[in-house]
């Protein structure tokens, strides 16, 4: 009797051993793509350090941080989030320094929440703060015309952005839904925060652009869905084209010509 329940706890610990592998291999192939949360607020010093490469200086837009330019004349701003990155602002001034925007266009680089702002970012977190980000540039800033951008990540703040309200919205690495979830030990084993685009589309003009090293297809269903001009980048990775000579010129002509410059 004894050795009957000695094999049968061998065999119940067998199973379980075997069951918990099968279930860490499968969530492990399930989010072994999954882009994962890096978390970092750094101090306001340090954001207004990277800001000061153009100009940027520090604002707090609700609970967000910021960096921000006035323009030097008008009503034009250009409003970008970044990507899912340990130094978020930092990239992000890069990604727009190379748009060589004129004086006359006021920019604001904005942080999520986890990403060089307080807090911990979510998908709800994200339309409320886009949305908070519009209409402050609008109602404090008095901007007239607006355009949105982002890349990576910030596609999705840019596409709630874009929904009301703007001129047009310029998205660099798109996708179509994305997953991520804080990195640690026990990351793999949790079922990742879901990102997706809304079902309608906002209705403004629109431009994607994205390297075809990256996820081509994914980047031609947005262009589709947003009825969008679509630049493929030759032989370029999904960080590669942050600051692509193309995406760079591409990006410069779309949004001063949606800000209606000369």
């Amino acid at each position: 009797m004894v050795a009957d329940m000695k094999r049968f706890v061998l065999v119940g610990l067998g199973l379980a051993l075997v069951g918990s592998g099968l279930f860490v291999v499968s969530r492990y192939r399930a989010t072994r793509d999954i882009t994962m949360y890096l978390l970092l607020a750094r101090p306001v010093e340090e954001n207004a350090r990277e800001g000061s490469r153009l100009g940027l200086e520090p604002v707090a837009v609700g609970p967000l941080r910021a960096l921000v330019g006035r323009p030097s004349t008008g009503h034009a701003w250009f409003i970008f989030w970044g990507g899912n990155s340990a130094t978020y602002f930092h990239d992000a001034v890069a990604v727009v320094e190379g748009f060589a925007l004129p004086p006359e266009v006021g920019v604001l680089i904005v942080a999520p929440p986890g990403y060089d702002s307080e807090g911990h970012p979510s998908p709800a977190g994200l339309e409320h703060d886009a949305e908070l980000v519009r209409a402050w540039v609008i109602e404090r800033e008095g901007a007239e015309r607006v355009v949105v951008g982002g890349f990576s990540m910030g596609t999705y703040s840019a596409l709630v952005a874009a929904e009301a309200h703007v001129a047009g919205v310029v998205l660099v690495g798109a996708s179509t839904d994305f997953g991520a979830n804080d990195p640690g030990l026990f990351f793999r084993l949790k079922e990742p925060t879901r990102y997706v685009r809304r079902e309608q589309p906002p209705r403004v003009p629109a431009l994607v652009i994205q390297g075809d090293e990256d996820v081509p297809w994914e980047a031609q269903t947005v262009a589709t869905w947003l009825g969008a001009r679509l630049v493929l980048l030759p032989h370029t990775t999904h960080p590669g084209s942050q600051t692509h000579p193309v995406t760079q010129r591409e990006a410069h002509a779309f949004i001063v010509k949606s800000l209606e410059l000369p």
